[in-house]
């Protein structure tokens, strides 16, 4: 793939549209759908996995070819995921399991060529909670912050207050490693940088 194009970014996350727009990388917004099945415990394999379900998701969405990018993110602690909660009781559990200890945060990127080619690369960080007090956790839970949140936490947001990174980039944890995009896309021979970002949603 040579030339400037306009890139597809598979995901309804605001959190990874931001950080492309503010890298000044254009793209089309394509809904994926779901994260697909769980292919494997180990934390690698798991998120790129469901990062290129998401991307072959978009791709077959598309009204004319183009390279999708998508993402995934999971928050891991003694080896088990921790999704997105379902709901407040949920969130609570996780935020109780994560106080006072460090987890790991990966996010999978897979680049998605028309022809099906496919680059992608795993990274990981790792999040250091604070001991979180009644009041801080109810305080947390009350503003809402957690849902839609791998994890149950933003570390950009309000849970900086008890979330600090031991290791890595935030933009891990947040959920899209802007150097990692720019990689796949200089590999992929993708020109994606546009005068203005144009996060518009694909029609047809």
């Amino acid at each position: 793939m040579t030339g400037p194009t306009l890139l597809r970014l598979a995901s309804t996350s605001p959190r990874r549209r931001e950080l492309l727009a503010k890298a000044g990388i254009s793209f089309v917004l394509v809904d994926p759908g779901d994260d697909g099945p769980v292919a494997s415990s180990q934390p690698e394999e798991r998120v790129l996995a469901h990062a290129l379900f998401k991307a072959e998701a978009g791709r077959h969405r598309l009204s004319h070819p183009a390279p999708v990018l998508a993402a995934d993110t999971l928050v891991f602690v003694d080896g088990e995921a921790l999704p997105q909660p379902q709901d407040r009781a949920d969130a609570e559990a996780m935020l109780r399991r994560l106080s006072g200890r460090w987890h790991q945060v990966w996010t999978g990127v897979v680049l998605l060529a028309p022809s099906g080619e496919s680059w992608s690369q795993a990274d990981f960080a790792e999040v250091e909670f604070a001991r979180l007090s009644e009041k801080d956790l109810a305080a947390y839970l009350d503003s809402g912050e957690w849902q839609g949140k791998a994890g149950a936490y933003a570390i950009q947001g309000r849970a900086s207050a008890f979330a600090s990174l031991r290791v890595g980039f935030l933009e891990t944890v947040i959920g899209l490693n802007v150097a990692t995009v720019q990689q796949l896309l200089q590999s992929a021979g993708v020109e994606a940088s546009q005068p203005s970002p144009c996060p518009e949603n694909e029609r047809g």
